[in-house]
C-alpha cells in the first residue's frame, strides 16, 4: 500500500521539506514564514499559516511522487451536499487536510529569494506554482480562505521572467 502525504495536525496546509543538504537553510526558512512581520499590502502583521514537515522519508521526492500519496477520495463535485463555499480549501470527506501544500525542494535553496513549489491536491489535482519565500504570507492567506485560487497565482508566475511569483 502506498504511503499517503502527511497531514499536519491542523487545517494548516503542509512544508514539506525534501531537500536536506543544508539544515540551517531550512531553520532559516522556517523561521522566517513563521515569524509575523509587518505586511504593507494589508497593513498589518501577519505570518504564513503552514505546518512543517521535517521527515527524511521525503527527502529528494518530487512533486509527481508526492502527489501519487494523495489519497483518491471518493467525491463528486458536482454533488450540491458539499458546500465549497462554506468549507472552500479543504477536502470534502477530511475536513481536516489542507487542498494545496508546499515543498521546499533542491530549487528553494539554489536562489536567494527561496522560491516555495505551491501544489493543489484537489481541484485542478497536480496544478502549481512557484512563489518567493517573502509572498508566502500574502498567498497562503489568499488560497486558505479562498479569495484567490492556483490559476490567479500561476498566470503572475508566468510573468516573470523566472516565472517566480512575487508579491
Amino acid at each position: 500500500m502506498p504511503r499517503q502525504l502527511p497531514m499536519p495536525p491542523s487545517r494548516l496546509p503542509a512544508l514539506i521539506r525534501t531537500d536536506f543538504s543544508d539544515d540551517a537553510a531550512w531553520n532559516d526558512l522556517v523561521t522566517y514564514l513563521l515569524t509575523e512581520r509587518y505586511i504593507e499590502d494589508i497593513s498589518d502583521n501577519m505570518a504564513a499559516y503552514v505546518a512543517p514537515i521535517d521527515d527524511r522519508q521525503y527527502e529528494g521526492m518530487t512533486m509527481e511522487e508526492l502527489l501519487e500519496m494523495v489519497p483518491n477520495l471518493d467525491y463528486d463535485p458536482s454533488d450540491p451536499a458539499i458546500n465549497w463555499d462554506a468549507q472552500p480549501k479543504h477536502f470534502p470527506n477530511e475536513p481536516d487536510r489542507a487542498l494545496h501544500a508546499y515543498i521546499v525542494d533542491a530549487r528553494t535553496f539554489a536562489k536567494p529569494d527561496r522560491p516555495i513549489l505551491a501544489v493543489n491536491f484537489f481541484l485542478d489535482h497536480g496544478q502549481y506554482f512557484r512563489l518567493a519565500a517573502e509572498a508566502m504570507v500574502l498567498v497562503e492567506a489568499n488560497l486558505s480562505i479562498g479569495n484567490l485560487d492556483f490559476g490567479d497565482y500561476d498566470g503572475g508566475a508566468e510573468i516573470e521572467p523566472d516565472h517566480i511569483y512575487r508579491a
